[in-house]
């Protein structure tokens, strides 16, 4: 049994999987930045102000370029592979929508409120996609009879449910939280969450490229 389009397909999901792994860290760095910045206002010189809120932009603009580039090559990918997978063409709109999200978060980058906002919405659509994503190349591994590659996919199934209830528990903790050890819990809320993110994709790519040899191997 072959999947040419899943092969070809994959190599696009890889791609744009490392464009956003850059993305996270960038846009991880730049949210922990802004939280320093915005709680050493009173304190810091208007120069130092004006070149610190300079430097931000240029890492969320170039952070929010490349998740749109990330986000085509993942949707050229998903669109081969749903040829081959059912299972992915589902997963095609949710893309599109996130996409578009991320396009007008960009747009309206001053705005906290819909960038907060827009952040709520891609990771809530951006776990949904990667676990069809997994679910899809899972059901090809139980076509091919690799039962090495399917295990390690619903490892990772399990793995993206434990940090998304971490992540809801640290945001949960942060909200409520005394406004005396806002700045400090907001930026430890942060590093968690960012350092939880790039394990995710850490281990996502690592799937996506033991799925991928095995898809070439067909």
């Amino acid at each position: 049994m072959k999947f040419p389009n899943a092969k070809k397909g994959i190599k696009n999901i890889f791609t744009g999987q490392l464009l956003m792994l850059i993305s996270v860290i960038l846009t991880t760095v730049s949210s922990i930045a802004m939280v320093v910045v915005n709680n050493l206002e009173d304190t810091a010189s208007e120069t130092v102000m004006s070149a610190s809120a300079i430097g931000l932009l240029l890492f969320s603009l170039v952070g929010a370029v490349l998740t749109v580039i990330a986000l085509v090559f993942n949707i050229i990918g998903v669109f081969r592979s749903s040829k081959d997978e059912p299972v992915f063409k589902g997963v095609i709109f949710l893309m599109i929508f996130s996409l578009a999200v991320v396009i007008i978060s960009a747009v309206f980058a001053n705005s906290q409120v819909i960038s907060r906002l827009s952040d709520l919405v891609n990771d809530i659509s951006g776990t949904i996609t990667t676990v069809l994503i997994v679910i899809g190349f899972n059901k090809i591994a139980e076509k091919l009879g690799d039962e090495v590659v399917f295990r390690k996919g619903q490892n990772l199934l399990r793995v993206i449910i434990w940090i998304v209830l971490l992540s809801v528990i640290m945001k949960a903790v942060a909200l409520f939280a005394p406004v005396a050890v806002m700045m400090v819990l907001e930026v430890v809320m942060l590093i968690v969450t960012g350092l939880l993110e790039v394990l995710q994709t850490f281990l996502y790519l690592f799937y996506l490229s033991k799925t991928k040899k095995m898809i070439a191997a067909c």
